[in-house]
């Protein structure tokens, strides 16, 4: 298993190899390059923000299926995101409802043959971790929400490479607007890059790019929905994107724009998900 860092955009960051690699186990790997610009340990948070989502949750489409969701809307672009990481207990409930039937799994996820993960119970607020690209996806579409995926900024210009543009940036970012979920700057103690995993909204701080969104920034990496074209590559072997970094990660150096991928097929306990919805 091989993961790369994809970082560019507003801000160079420095090496990550260290970190990263200690946040996704063995035969990880990790490049960057750059240093930090701004802010330093209790710095600024950067300024409020644009108010670009307007409204409130209630522009979203209420499933009953995993977190409650908030609304990432800025001139043209619209869609709702979950509020915190997909959580033990809501995955749990998932499998139990599907009973592990894997049928009706989209072509690039028929290899997947079981939802289950090795997760240690006792953990019902914890974000739910262990599970493949595969497994992620069909648990959005379970709960009537889809994995975050591409979006099209054809309203504004955007910094980012084209293989960052994604749903989960764009709502991070407050569609562009900060590098950081909370604002411009790193601030330590914000969001969860303590060394050690806690529950989903444990850190109210960790605020944004959207009022009401959660933990984007460190906890846990998250699953979204870009992956290379199959190519060569055998059954769950596509490379396919997380993002956010995971709670041993430093809060210096893991910004909106910070992707790490890995195969399809690819499970760790520092990596979960959360899911998106269109605005009905």
């Amino acid at each position: 298993m091989v993961v790369a860092l994809a970082t560019a955009g507003c801000l160079p960051w420095e090496d990550l190899s260290s970190g990263y690699d200690a946040g996704l186990g063995a035969g990880a790997t990790a490049s960057s390059s750059g240093s930090a610009t701004g802010g330093s340990d209790g710095g600024p948070g950067g300024d409020a923000g644009r108010g670009g989502a307007g409204g409130s949750g209630d522009l979203c489409p209420a499933t009953g299926r995993g977190p409650t969701m908030v609304p990432a809307v800025y001139q043209l672009t619209r869609f709702c995101i979950d509020r915190t990481e997909v959580t033990d207990d809501q995955y749990g409930a998932f499998v139990l409802d599907t009973r592990d039937d894997t049928t009706g799994q989209p072509l690039e996820c028929e290899w997947n043959e079981t939802y289950q993960t090795a997760n240690p119970g006792g953990r019902s607020d914890f974000p739910a971790v262990g599970m493949d690209q595969c497994d992620a996806k069909a648990f959005c579409a379970w709960a009537g929400k889809h994995l975050c995926g591409p979006v099209e900024r054809g309203d504004v210009d955007w910094a980012l490479t084209q293989w960052q543009r994604s749903q989960w940036t764009f709502a991070c970012t407050e569609a562009g607007a900060h590098d950081h979920a909370y604002g411009d700057v790193p601030v330590q103690g914000r969001c969860n890059f303590s060394g050690e995993l806690m529950g989903v909204g444990t850190n109210p701080d960790c605020e944004g790019g959207f009022p009401g969104l959660l933990d984007m920034l460190g906890n846990v990496w998250e699953w979204v929905d870009r992956c290379d074209p199959p190519g060569d590559a055998g059954a769950g072997e596509e490379q396919c994107s997380f993002a956010g970094g995971g709670y041993q990660q430093s809060h210096r150096t893991t910004g909106c724009d910070v992707l790490g991928t890995g195969e399809r097929s690819y499970i760790h306990p520092d990596l979960g998900f959360r899911c998106c919805a269109p605005v009905p």
